[in-house]
């Protein structure tokens, strides 16, 4: 494993000045435009947005139950980190069009899970194009 300088870049392996160097919340270490580059990069894929993880939980009675959760955002750009950059640290890193553009797509995301589980339909009107729960449209 490389050992990296306190203020190296993990994505350009350059020394960065402390002010210009972003820590994730997994602990990672970039440099503000390389980690905004990445983010803006792969945030333009809707296919890259969406995420699943599944964990088995405990219950009260002594079992075990599968609990999944999904997750909107984008893997962090370390090769052996499992951290998802959601929300606002994504929001916080990018510029205003790109948190833009993963907000409208987040949003996509959602519609979409929402719709493959049956909760969500799209109205079957001609050109209206916005989607339908319990025979509603909704914007």
């Amino acid at each position: 494993m490389i050992e990296l300088a306190e203020n190296e870049c993990s994505i350009c392996f350059m020394e960065t000045e402390a002010e210009e160097l972003v820590i994730t919340s997994c602990k990672h270490k970039y440099c503000r435009d390389c980690l905004s580059y990445y983010l803006q990069l792969e945030s333009g894929d809707v296919n890259k947005l969406s995420h699943t993880e599944s964990y088995l939980e405990p219950t009260p009675q002594g079992d075990v139950r599968l609990r999944v959760n999904s997750h909107c955002g984008i893997p962090c750009p370390h090769p052996t980190c499992s951290h998802i950059i959601e929300g606002p640290e994504f929001e916080a890193l990018v510029d205003e069009r790109t948190a833009k553009r993963y907000q409208e797509l987040s949003l996509l995301v959602s519609l979409k899970a929402l719709h493959k589980k049956g909760d969500l339909d799209r109205c079957p009107e001609p050109n209206c194009g916005s989607w339908m729960q319990n025979c509603e449209c909704i914007e």
